[in-house]
């Protein structure tokens, strides 16, 4: 399984474009911010192994509700990190009006920095929540054609609701900018945050010209960390406390249980698709991570295994789509049952390979 493809790092089609690479289809689809992280990083590095070192630990902060994260989770998503900078920008950090935004984007990109802004999504042309719901919603910047006087975004799309690169025009950000730092004036209940913005920029550390990208390459150690961490459900904010704190909630592992619990208890509620497309996402990049460590002779040839552990995540996803539209119980039942096979499975597959793995790195 080969996912990284040179072909699908995006770049310019023209002299009038200055884009900065982002890789597409993004490495990771089920939340927009790991989007963009991923598909920045991967883009960079031309390489897969920031994502083989990153995304093996899970966490599911509220037993109530169905909503799985990768951990370090969406809140320190546009935080420092070893890979890029970030830098968050607010009305009392730097005053920006509707007139200098435009030109402020450019300076940012042809300073190396990609653009987060958010914007009201009702009235952005193309993008999922056009003349649908008032959302602010981040708008992801990576490029832009001055002539054509367009941003490139990526977002997700009206017409599919998948991942896509939209083009948006200079005017149409002026007018939601706009809107959305003073949609609620008018009503007469604005507050300081109402009419704020909110902008961050994101710039990658890496490059195949970088000193850092040697430091990135395939860690056979962190991972089977994390990989112990998850097989054990163990709360791995305790070690990074001095960072994000301690999180509470379920991790790893035992998620799995406690989603079970949720779908049984649904009522006439919907299956939040993101959690189990995260799980199948979370399959694919383990199968391919243990490819490479295999490769590297790191690990044990489990190509079997972890394709029949991939298929289990992706029918479950499949029916989850069956069940919002159905409402049937008996579909509830069977993603139960193929939670439980998939516990099973990864249980015994990865207890197998770190227990050969440290007897044979011990000495």
């Amino acid at each position: 399984m080969e996912l990284f493809k040179p072909e699908n790092i995006v770049v310019a089609q023209s002299a009038d474009e200055t884009i900065l690479p982002v890789y597409f289809p993004p490495p990771i689809k089920c939340h927009l911010p790991y989007s963009i992280i991923s598909s920045i990083v991967v883009a960079n590095m031309e390489s897969w192994d920031w994502m083989n070192n990153n995304f093996i630990q899970i966490l599911k902060r509220s037993k109530r509700r169905q909503r799985i994260q990768f951990y370090p989770s969406q809140n320190f998503a546009y935080w420092d990190q070893s890979v890029l900078t970030a830098v968050e920008l607010k009305t009392n950090v730097m005053p920006l009006g509707a007139d200098q935004v435009v030109d402020f984007l450019i300076y940012t990109i042809d300073h190396g920095y990609y653009a987060v802004l958010y914007l009201d999504e009702y009235y952005i042309p193309q993008t999922r929540l056009y003349h649908q719901d008032h959302i602010i919603h981040s708008q992801f910047i990576y490029g832009y054609n001055k002539n054509g006087k367009r941003f490139k975004l990526l977002n997700f799309d009206q017409v599919t609701n998948n991942l896509n690169l939209i083009d948006f025009r200079f005017e149409d950000l002026v007018s939601v900018y706009k809107i959305s730092t003073g949609a609620f004036l008018d009503l007469g209940v604005a507050t300081k945050k109402d009419t704020d913005y909110r902008l961050i920029l994101l710039k990658s550390l890496l490059g195949k010209e970088n000193r850092l990208q040697a430091e990135f390459q395939m860690d056979a150690d962190a991972i089977n960390a994390q990989l112990f961490d998850f097989l054990n459900s163990i709360n791995s904010s305790k070690r990074t406390t001095y960072f994000t704190g301690t999180i509470q909630g379920t991790w790893g592992i035992s998620i799995y249980n406690n989603l079970a619990e949720n779908f049984l208890s649904l009522g006439e509620d919907e299956i939040d698709i993101r959690g189990l497309y995260l799980i199948y996402e979370h399959k694919v990049f383990m199968m391919k991570r243990f490819q490479d460590l295999y490769r590297l002779g790191l690990a044990d040839n489990y190509e079997d295994t972890l394709r029949e552990i991939v298929s289990t995540a992706e029918k479950m996803k499949m029916l989850a789509y069956k069940y919002n539209f159905s409402r049937n119980g008996k579909v509830l039942e069977k993603i139960v049952e193929l939670l439980n096979r998939l516990e099973k499975m990864e249980k015994e597959t990865y207890t197998k390979h770190l227990e050969k793995y440290w007897l044979k790195n011990s000495f």
